[in-house]
């Protein structure tokens, strides 16, 4: 931790955020966006995060399709980090809500598009928690049919690789109602994944 409170007290956040501002950096971006990804692990991280925008860089990174899949998973890492259901302090930032909309429609694109199981898990954990930050976060899912989405990865080997990413989907779905996913499911032309049992929400297969 010491190391943490070293790299604030430095303005590290500020650092590395001029660093992902920077086209000339590029190259640099994954590392500066995995180091922001831990130290955004305590509030006061946080707290310099909202300072400067930092939000909103992640959210032109993630939306940005020239930058590469790694960058764009480390950026999805700390939007999992910084809206993180365990860390109380990051249910006052703000300024996440400004950019949420475009945050999530990106992470569904890159959960669609993920080469890798680490980047699926790294972009369907930030959906996940944004669904625990915010109750509207859910409506944008399935408005951007992102139950479709993650079905579809949930039977591709290569991207779900583990149980743990198997788990995410079904929780980003936690504070749906469960009439809506289903209804959204149907349309979707899905032959019912998903099923409700008192009142939740259960992938067929899990009883």
């Amino acid at each position: 931790m010491s190391h943490f409170l070293f790299s604030l007290q430095e303005g590290g956040v500020v650092a590395l955020f001029k660093i992902c501002r920077q086209d000339s950096f590029r190259c640099l971006y994954p590392q500066a966006l995995r180091t922001l990804a831990s130290i955004c692990c305590v509030e006061e991280g946080v707290h310099q995060l909202e300072k400067v925008d930092g939000v909103l860089c992640l959210a032109d990174i993630l939306t940005d399709d020239s930058h590469s899949e790694a960058t764009r998973a480390e950026a999805a890492a700390v939007v999992a980090q910084v809206t993180s259901p365990h860390l109380p302090f990051t249910q006052h930032l703000g300024s996440f809500l400004e950019s949420m909309e475009e945050i999530v429609t990106a992470l569904i694109k890159l959960c669609q598009e993920a080469s890798s199981g680490e980047v699926f898990l790294l972009a369907s954990v930030a959906l996940a928690n944004i669904t625990f930050f915010d109750t509207m976060a859910c409506e944008m899912l399935l408005q951007l049919n992102a139950i479709r989405v993650l079905l579809e990865a949930c039977s591709d080997k290569q991207r779900v690789d583990t149980p743990y990413t198997r788990d995410q989907p079904q929780d980003s779905f936690t504070f749906c109602p469960p009439t809506a996913v289903t209804q959204s499911n149907h349309l979707a032309g899905e032959s019912a994944p998903i099923k409700e049992t008192n009142g939740s929400l259960l992938w067929q297969g899990e009883d």
